[in-house]
């Protein structure tokens, strides 16, 4: 089985394979009709296919001899399902690979810290190209500074040095790729004069905006403040809100350079199923000669003519939610300018960022993944993140605020009174989720750090069965994730 991280992927590999192994290939995402599917599944399990290649589901694909299990990308959330049954992939293929007695082969240019640390452990090896694929050298990686630009009266999304840039690019017929991790408002406090963002002072974390409260919260610990006048770090007035959405990064380039033939690639263009190969062949193809978009771009697409990268806002990925958002914001950065440059031409970089000091930016800057992980295991390792705990989540969701709060709070009374076992702890929480309301749900959660997986399984287990039991109402939802 070879697993890709995202459906867009898939033709693009299948491609790959065919042009090797011409027959025997099967393909498993969750696109594929039921009729579709069940085809695929029988001539597997029929013996009549060699190689299955697709997103997370197919590491379940039948195959009666297994061999061997390839993870492409192997650092991506994807792989891990959020919906039941959930399921992380890369377990799954480690099992079946255990019981096949079969290799399992994980890739990525990024590797998670996880990963990395089990092979600094020794539990996995490790096995380094020292070149790129294509042969081509590594882009350049140039920062912009946009406290500088702003304080020059640039207001626009795009600095001086990407406006150049892409105006050199599209004069010699090439193209390139805009990249915004984000699709719109901002939850996260932003200082434009130092350029950092708020943080908890207990968990080193952003803090998160809740805008019908005014308030800044975290979302581990249950910290909470109101929204500063002046920024904390440097005493001076400069904190925004910073919400850019792709469709005015759109608009504005289109201002700046109204005959260019723009693609976006996001979750709000992206509705049918042939968009993603539709959008990606049109850009293939040279129908465009940008493609604009959120994380979905950045990842492992091989287009030659691209020469040029321009990721508009790190700040958006430095602070997002989330123990690993730093090892996220990374991974991107690595990955997007991976796109630039895989031709015969050599790529260029641009970084648009408040904080070029950043410890992410400067690495991803000199494409130093070791130096990265360093930093990152010795923070995790003092703050007790994994790899060097299991993280446990509890939510419970309502339309009646106040009865998922009452919930969550007998919930959190039942964990310190019964499940306090060894390697438990501490327990976090309970506090508003990030998305605080959902679908007209309010939302809840408790979050149980564990040195040991069996007793967080028991406690888990032991919470499902106690609210099952105790909680009566229809209008209260309960799930629970370890390691999300």
């Amino acid at each position: 089985s070879v697993l890709v991280p995202e459906i867009s992927l898939t033709p693009q590999t299948v491609a790959r394979f065919k042009s090797r192994f011409q027959k025997g290939i099967a393909v498993f995402h969750s696109r594929l009709s039921q009729g579709e599917r069940y085809d695929q599944w029988m001539a597997v399990s029929e013996g009549k296919i060699q190689i299955v290649i697709g997103a997370r589901s197919a590491v379940f694909a039948p195959l009666s001899n297994l061999g061997m299990i390839i993870v492409d990308e192997e650092h991506e959330s994807s792989y891990k399902s959020d919906k039941n049954p959930k399921y992380n992939a890369l377990e799954i293929a480690a099992f079946r690979c255990k019981g096949a007695n079969a290799l399992l082969l994980l890739g990525s240019a990024t590797p998670s810290v996880n990963t990395w640390y089990k092979c600094e452990t020794g539990l996995m090896k490790r096995f380094e190209l020292t070149e790129r694929a294509t042969g081509g050298g590594i882009p350049d990686v140039e920062i912009t500074d946009m406290r500088m630009e702003l304080a020059s009266g640039n207001l626009s999304l795009y600095s001086r040095t990407a406006t150049e840039a892409l105006k050199e690019t599209f004069a010699a017929g090439k193209q390139a790729l805009i990249l915004l991790n984000r699709r719109g408002y901002s939850q996260y406090a932003l200082c434009t004069d130092c350029g950092k963002a708020v943080m908890c002072p207990s968990c080193s974390l952003t803090l998160k905006y809740h805008k019908s409260r005014h308030r800044l919260l975290c979302h581990m610990c249950g910290y909470t403040v109101k929204m500063p006048d002046e920024c904390p770090t440097c005493g001076k007035k400069g904190l925004i809100l910073p919400g850019i959405g792709t469709q005015r990064a759109e608009e504005e380039l289109k201002s700046l350079f109204p005959d260019v033939k723009l693609l976006r690639m996001d979750t709000d263009t992206v509705t049918r199923k042939d968009s993603y190969d539709q959008i990606l062949g049109d850009f293939r193809d040279k129908k465009a000669h940008v493609l604009l978009g959120t994380q979905m771009i950045a990842k492992g697409h091989d287009f030659p003519d691209v020469v040029l990268s321009v990721i508009l806002s790190v700040d958006s990925m430095l602070y997002t939610e989330g123990y690993n958002a730093t090892e996220r914001a990374f991974q991107l950065l690595l990955q997007a300018s991976g796109r630039s440059g895989r031709g015969e031409e050599k790529g260029k970089v641009l970084l648009q960022t408040y904080n070029p000091e950043h410890y992410v930016v400067q690495y991803a800057k000199n494409h130093d993944y070791k130096g990265f992980y360093e930093y990152e295991i010795r923070m995790r390792r003092l703050l007790d993140y994994p790899p060097f705990c299991n993280l446990g989540f509890i939510t419970v969701e309502s339309e009646d605020d106040a009865l998922a709060e009452g919930v969550i709070r007998r919930i959190r009374a039942s964990i310190d009174a019964h499940y306090m076992m060894e390697g438990i702890g501490p327990v976090l929480g309970p506090v508003r989720a990030p998305v605080e309301r959902v679908a007209d749900r309010y939302v809840w959660r408790i979050i149980i750090k564990s040195a040991k997986m069996n007793p967080l399984i028991r406690l888990m287990n032991g919470i499902r069965s106690d609210t099952e039991s105790n909680v009566k109402s229809k209008n209260i939802r309960l799930y629970t994730d370890i390691n999300p």
